[in-house]
């Protein structure tokens, strides 16, 4: 998968940028990526860093389910103290242990792309909003305005799972509830 993702020709990492100079994608260390996601965490490194004072960001995380990021619990300004929070608490992440069915393990179970935008669309600069946020003024005017996706996975999975009646030991999607 790295050479799907990885750099075409040389391979070989930039220095690190000096103080004050903004990375570009061409920055991504590939020594640090071994799985898709390694991939998708640094893209977002350079991403979160080429963001300055007056961005405001969060990082929602999902796999069976979404939650925001522990350094990122609200919008936050995107000042180089949050800014290494949240790059600190992406590389605090590891992968679970291998299975049967994950072979190099797993992160946050199954993809819900679905339980990302939820969660994302509910963050405000203060609490996320419960109840739908798509129909919330609040939601609409201290909310969101630009929402990058990185998985390392085809999403797969919703939230609206429900017990297969026909196999109570299955569970299937069911787009009607």
């Amino acid at each position: 998968e790295r050479k799907e993702f990885g750099p075409t020709t040389g391979g070989r990492p930039k220095p690190k940028p000096k103080p004050g100079e903004v990375p570009d994608a061409d920055d991504i260390d590939w020594r640090r990526v071994v799985t898709r996601f390694d991939a998708a965490r640094e893209f977002l490194r350079v991403s979160l860093r080429n963001m300055t004072d007056e961005h405001e960001f969060v990082v929602v995380l999902f796999g069976d389910d979404a939650k925001l990021l522990d350094a990122t619990p609200k919008l936050v300004k995107a000042t180089p103290r949050n800014v290494q929070a949240a790059i600190a608490a992406l590389d605090a992440i590891e992968i679970g242990p291998p299975t049967d069915k994950r072979p190099i393990g797993q992160l946050m179970g199954r993809t819900n792309l679905h339980a990302g935008f939820r969660a994302a669309f509910a963050v405000t600069g203060g609490r996320p909003l419960k109840g739908d946020p798509f129909v919330d003024g609040k939601a609409m005017l201290d909310g969101c305005d630009t929402l990058f996706v990185l998985s390392d996975g085809a999403p797969y999975w919703d939230d609206y799972a429900e017990l297969d009646a026909a196999d109570p030991g299955d569970q299937a999607g069911d787009t009607e509830t």
